[in-house]
């Protein structure tokens, strides 16, 4: 055995060892060392770095349990990170989903989302006007989502609420379901939803990912439209010929 394979063979047993310590080393231990972004709070983490798993994950307001990621070692030969993330349960609060996630040099990629949540949970995270409870369930499905940098590059994907209701002002709402499509927009995620609601809302919001939003659209009433909210109507202004109700923030 000449000098150059025992050299060679001594490398890639370095070289073993040194993935067999890296594949091995807690998670717990590389996250404690590593600065977390502003605003965002982790529970206790445990296994290792290719399959961490969090007992909570916090973000403005928002806590995601039981998270667990499982690492695609493949990806890094890509120079890439790709993982199968997993999170919550029907047994906690908070959404409950899973999906792929894939890290590179410039952008961020999520496909095959789907996130289920209780409406009652989301609205205590919205800015609203008037204290109101609602009902249902609202579900996300995303197909894929790019976004580089600050800008959201290409989505596609599907928002539903189902089961929708509501209790404010001493009222009890039904308002069927809505759905509205996920795309991105000028460099934004744009959220249409669609008019075949009992509202007759059609409407795009455009979410930035700054936290900024903005949005526009028109509430049609029809003869589906709730007859107790016919006495918010006027405080929306005058309706144009078409019978629609201009919105807008």
């Amino acid at each position: 055995m000449t000098i150059k394979v025992k050299i060679a063979i001594a490398a890639l047993v370095v070289a073993a060892y040194l993935v067999f310590v890296v594949a091995l080393t807690p998670a717990a231990v590389v996250i404690g060392h590593n600065k977390l972004p502003k605003g965002l709070a982790l529970g206790e983490v445990s296994d290792t770095i290719w399959s961490p798993k969090i007992s909570a994950v916090r973000y403005q307001g928002v806590t995601v349990h039981q998270v667990d990621v499982a690492v695609s070692p493949w990806s890094l030969l890509t120079l890439s990170l790709g993982a199968d993330v997993k999170f919550g349960s029907r047994l906690s609060d908070g959404p409950q989903g899973q999906g792929q996630v894939l890290l590179s040099s410039d952008a961020l990629s999520v496909e095959n989302l789907s996130v289920q949540m209780p409406a009652s949970e989301i609205v205590p995270l919205l800015p609203l006007p008037i204290p109101l409870d609602a009902f249902g369930q609202a579900e996300l499905i995303l197909d894929e989502l790019i976004l580089v940098g600050d800008q959201c590059q290409h989505g596609q994907g599907q928002l539903t609420w189902q089961r929708a209701a509501v209790n404010a002002l001493e009222q009890s709402i039904e308002l069927g379901s809505f759905t509205a499509e996920l795309s991105c927009q000028q460099g934004k995620l744009a959220v249409k939803v669609l008019p075949n609601n009992r509202l007759g809302l059609q409407y795009t919001a455009l979410v930035g990912l700054n936290g900024q939003l903005s949005g526009q659209g028109y509430l049609t009433p029809g003869n589906n439209f709730p007859a107790q909210l016919r006495e918010v109507l006027p405080f929306l202004g005058n309706p144009d010929a078409q019978g629609r109700y201009a919105l807008k923030f």
